[in-house]
């Protein structure tokens, strides 16, 4: 150990006296190194509550928690209409007794800490996932268990935020990519579920939608219908992407046509879609809203779920689906107890060979009430 840590007062370490970390103590321990960082000397000023909160991206309450503690400890003074002051303990600290690695001063009763950054869309489907994936992660089966914290889509992943952590971002928007890229390259481990495209230095974790929707349509076949149809939302999405390659994986398997009427792609230029249900007796949706548009045409044309038509979800909106049809809605989606097992093998393993590339995981169906043989197969083309 070095003489000069040797011979200083040390430190108190709260990491390894607490089994997680709150965010104040996280703040306290941020302004803490960057007092003894800047070379500040006793009765120098330091900032006020409201540049530090600014500059650490956290609220005022958060800050003046932290600097309270600070003060009562000696590090500091707070004098109104001044500001803080460097109190006479500085001097007993040096720079490296706070580590920048929380990750060396983990014991085994410790917490892992992790964001998770939800997506921005304000809908169940997402909110269900993402509840799902939060529920498995948080389990108590799961050893060591994780300190969770939660931001926002559009909350912005300061220095502060990503110092000993790993991140966990859900469909991350485009406006987040270049942030997460800069967290990235400095070296954060950054685990990027469901992406809109593959990112480099992150681990991207996809579902197997690709075999899901092969699988799907050659049910739909395997069962009676004479014409399988999907709704796929934008190419942009890494997700849909996949979708439309099983769509056209089932086809060719089969040595099947596909029908010009079948294949509905949306477009940034055009996102109205009429579903064809009168010639098209089943239908695969890539995404929640796509039901909809299928229901409402079965109700301008008199038919019925899943009696004429029948529909499989890649989207779980649970209660939304059973609102609209006045039934459950069947669903291919993410298997949630593998997507937390992967994620957590990540944390506990990680692993920088695996940046930049695709870990799938499984996706499981769920049964309900729109899947059914066709009764009107002589309507089809």
């Amino acid at each position: 150990m070095n003489t000069k840590v040797q011979q200083s007062e040390s430190i108190p370490n709260l990491s390894t006296n607490t089994s997680s970390k709150n965010l104040h103590v996280r703040v306290r321990e941020e302004i803490l190194r960057d007092i003894i960082a800047s070379g500040a000397r006793p009765g120098e000023r330091f900032g006020t509550e409201t540049e530090l909160a600014q500059q650490l991206n956290v609220c005022r309450n958060t800050v003046r928690k932290a600097m309270s503690q600070l003060e009562n400890e000696g590090y500091i003074s707070r004098r109104r209409r001044v500001g803080t002051i460097v109190g006479n303990k500085i001097s007993t600290l040096d720079v490296s007794n706070i580590s920048n690695d929380s990750q060396a001063a983990h014991t085994e009763n410790q917490r892992q800490r992790m964001i998770v950054t939800l997506p921005c869309w304000d809908d169940s489907t997402e909110g269900f996932f993402s509840s799902k994936i939060l529920r498995q992660l948080v389990s108590p089966e799961f050893d060591p268990p994780l300190s969770v914290e939660i931001r926002h889509a559009n909350d912005r992943l300061d220095p502060l935020l990503h110092r000993d952590v790993i991140i966990l971002t859900i469909n991350p928007l485009p406006e987040m990519i270049l942030q997460l890229k800069q967290l990235s390259d400095q070296g954060t481990r950054i685990i990027a579920a469901v992406p809109r495209n593959i990112f480099p230095n992150m681990v991207n974790i996809c579902a197997d939608s690709r075999q899901a929707v092969c699988n799907a349509v050659k049910h739909f076949y395997a069962i009676g219908h004479k014409t399988v149809g999907i709704i796929n939302g934008m190419q942009e999405h890494f997700d849909f992407r996949q979708r439309l390659a099983g769509y056209l994986d089932a086809h060719r398997e089969l040595n099947i046509p596909i029908q010009p009427n079948a294949l509905l792609q949306v477009t940034d230029m055009e996102r109205e879609i009429t579903p064809d249900v009168v010639h098209v007796s089943a239908w695969v949706c890539s995404y929640g809203a796509a039901v909809n548009k299928v229901h409402e045409e079965c109700l301008k044309h008199g038919l019925s779920i899943p009696q004429d038509v029948s529909i499989v979800s890649l989207d779980d909106p649970i209660d939304e689906g059973i609102k609209t049809l006045g039934k459950g809605l069947s669903v291919i989606r993410p298997d949630f107890a593998a997507t937390a097992a992967v994620v957590r093998d990540c944390i506990k393993n990680w692993q920088d060979t695996l940046r930049g590339k695709v870990v799938i995981i499984p996706m499981e169906k769920v049964e309900r009430e729109t899947i059914a043989p066709p009764k009107t197969a002589g309507k089809q083309s």
